[in-house]
């Protein structure tokens, strides 16, 4: 055996034994940050998903409702509209409340309109 071939042999048991002292030392940290990390992008993945699904069905709701407000069903259009006020998300119970607002005008209640 030559004494480069043993150098290099030491070295390298060196090399191993610094990198398993660092391992041992840091190691689960660093799983623990991944996993963090992990679980963290999941979390803000599933709110988005979520937050947009119910956004969806209230702009869902509020379609129908202004379909059946402009085929002159007024009395569906405003159950839908008050449906849509009390379980809507976001903007659309808003929306929903100018809406039946203009529905009742159109029927000729005004006086309602003005108090909505």
């Amino acid at each position: 055996m030559s004494d480069d071939s043993f150098i290099r042999e030491v070295n390298e048991e060196i090399r191993r034994e610094q990198a398993q002292a660092l391992w041992d030392r840091f190691g689960p940290a660093l799983l623990g940050l991944a996993i963090l990390i992990v679980l963290g992008t999941a979390a803000v993945v599933g709110y988005r998903y979520w937050d947009e699904s119910r956004a969806n069905r209230s702009g869902d709701a509020f379609s129908q409702a202004l379909k059946l407000a402009n085929d002159g069903k007024g009395d569906e259009a405003l159950a839908a509209l008050d449906q849509l006020q009390k379980d809507g998300y976001g903007a659309y119970p808003l929306l929903a409340r100018m809406r039946a607002a203009t529905v009742k005008a159109d029927k000729g209640d005004v006086a309602a309109a003005v108090k909505d």
